[in-house]
């Protein structure tokens, strides 16, 4: 049997592990989640920037209508727009989601009971790592969509309608091909974390 003053000290270190641990992850996610909104911005300007370049060059060269041209880009990009939402909508979730285990945390303590912190401790882990996971995959593919583009305009008043046509059709194929594969590595449908 476990004494009264062993059981303390267990959960004394274990209280201050939790803590330490708690806290770093907290600020470096925090970072994480200023750094991603800043990230979705720019991401978002250049993205802007480029479209309106490929409007002009295929409005001038190619004779594309502008609005036509809006209309194709909508249509690609649609997926990515409401991808964007919602992992700001996770990011908020996380932060949310702190408030309640940080009262779920402090609530365990004062009652010692180690299981529910145990409990707790990887709850906190697994919500770190969906948030580091969904902020990687908008990374890449933001990368990717920039890269794509930039392809495009690359080609100057080379570009032909079709070649754009056939380009914004892949970006939206590979985009839902890759969300469906991070669907299914978090475990979860969209990006929406639970903070229950």
């Amino acid at each position: 049997m476990v004494s009264m003053a062993a059981q303390f000290d267990q959960m004394r270190n274990m209280t201050e592990d939790l803590v330490e641990t708690y806290c770093t992850r907290v600020a470096a996610i925090s970072d994480l989640i200023s750094g991603s909104y800043e990230m979705m911005e720019r991401y978002k300007e250049d993205r802007e920037k480029i479209c309106q370049e490929l409007k002009e060059i295929l409005a001038v060269k190619n004779s594309l209508r502008r609005k036509d041209f809006d209309i194709l880009m909508h249509d690609a990009l649609e997926p990515q727009s409401v991808c964007e939402k919602q992992i700001r909508e996770t990011l908020h979730s996380f932060l949310v989601g702190q408030k309640v285990l940080s009262t779920k945390l402090k609530e365990a303590l004062h009652a010692c009971d180690l299981g529910a912190v145990r409990n707790l401790k990887g709850e906190i882990e697994r919500e770190i790592d969906l948030v580091k996971q969904v902020v990687v995959f908008f990374h890449d593919q933001q990368t990717s969509l920039l890269q794509g583009l930039k392809t495009l305009l690359s080609k100057g008043s080379q570009l032909t309608v079709n070649e754009f046509k056939v380009a914004m059709n892949r970006i939206r194929k590979e985009f839902t091909i890759a969300t469906t594969t991070q669907t299914a590595s978090t475990g979860s449908a969209g990006f929406d974390m639970d903070v229950t």
